[in-house]
């Protein structure tokens, strides 16, 4: 079946697999839909030399596509770290670690970055939340493919167009209520969730 994602085809298949299972076992099976606001990153990037380079927006991002320098922050973004180079007017790219996200993404603001680029400080991708309001775009990247435009950009600046196209909209969530014929008060209640998150198993 694959990822269930919530609000999915693929999460309704499932809910009706398992209310189909809960009959057929002898339960009163029903649908319960509710409706929540949730955040999806409709695919962002950063482009350099004309290839687009896939990231993933951090929660809490604002939406934006801007194209700056490309200027590489020492240690982990820190307001000392910002003051050893200029960010005013171009995206900031620095390594994952030690402060939080929305800290990093404060601070690039502050100090004149218009976009941001965290890269990740393991291998692979990372999700997150700022967990907070932040002013500029900001993209997480995989090792990987972050951590030679690190290297790059150490060595001087260069253009680089940043895309982030995130929001926020309402999906459908169905919950799966399975009891025993005749019983109005239950005695015993076991909850679980069916659902899954992108790319797992």
């Amino acid at each position: 079946m694959g990822p269930r994602v919530a609000g999915t085809p693929v999460m309704e298949q499932a809910s009706t697999y398992l209310q189909d299972e809960f009959r057929k076992a002898g339960y009163v099976a029903t649908i319960q839909t509710f409706t929540y606001s949730k955040f999806v990153d409709q695919g962002s990037t950063l482009t350099v030399d004309g290839t687009p380079i896939s990231g993933r927006a951090l929660q809490g991002t604002i939406p934006k596509n801007l194209t700056a320098r490309l200027v590489a922050v020492p240690n982990v973004g820190r307001p000392a770290d910002f003051a050893r180079v200029d960010v005013k007017g171009a995206i900031a790219i620095v390594a994952r670690g030690e402060i939080p996200f929305g800290e990093k993404a404060q601070n690039a603001a502050q100090a004149g970055a218009i976009g941001l680029v965290i890269v990740n400080n393991q291998a692979g991708n990372f999700a997150g939340t700022l967990n907070r309001e932040v002013t500029i775009p900001v993209l997480a990247m995989s090792q990987e493919q972050g951590e030679p435009l690190l290297a790059r950009s150490r060595q001087g600046a260069f253009n680089a167009t940043l895309a982030v196209n995130a929001r926020r909209q309402q999906i459908t969530g169905r919950n799966v209520v399975a009891h025993l014929a005749n019983v109005s008060q239950p005695k015993v209640l076991l909850g679980g969730h069916y659902d899954s998150v992108a790319g797992s198993p």
